[in-house]
């Protein structure tokens, strides 16, 4: 259930990319972006870090909340950069809310393809000791 807790907001922050590129319309743009962050913020911080939390347990589970950390602090500097640069190349951000949508998409196959490999394998309890 966790799985579709983060994938569904997640394809909802998508399609807002995907909205926001495609219109000229600054109104529909702010509804898009704003469906976006709804999307990005309900499905990154509880779902994403209790399905990081279920797969490992003890200092294996504080590596693997590290490791994903600096990963969103790397994603943190590339996105603007990437963003910037498809807008220089393209003269407008459909190519970059294209890009940005495309990163949401990923994301939820690389969980979905995580959810059905947990599903035959027991759930990691956390040490008690």
């Amino acid at each position: 259930e966790r799985i579709w807790h983060y994938a569904l907001p997640m394809l909802v922050a998508a399609a807002g990319f995907i909205a926001a590129g495609m219109t000229h319309d600054n109104a529909i743009q702010l509804a898009a972006l704003t469906l976006v962050l709804a999307g990005v913020i309900s499905a990154c911080y509880g779902p994403f870090y209790s399905l990081l939390a279920s797969v490992s347990s003890g200092k294996t589970s504080a590596a693997g909340i590290a490791v994903a950390n600096a990963l969103a602090t790397t994603g943190g500097f590339l996105g603007p950069v990437v963003v910037g640069f498809l807008h220089d190349q393209r003269g407008n951000y459909a190519a970059a809310m294209a890009a940005l949508a495309a990163g949401c998409t990923i994301s939820v196959l690389v969980v979905l393809a995580m959810g059905r490999a947990m599903a035959t394998q027991p759930i990691a309890q956390a040490s008690t000791t």
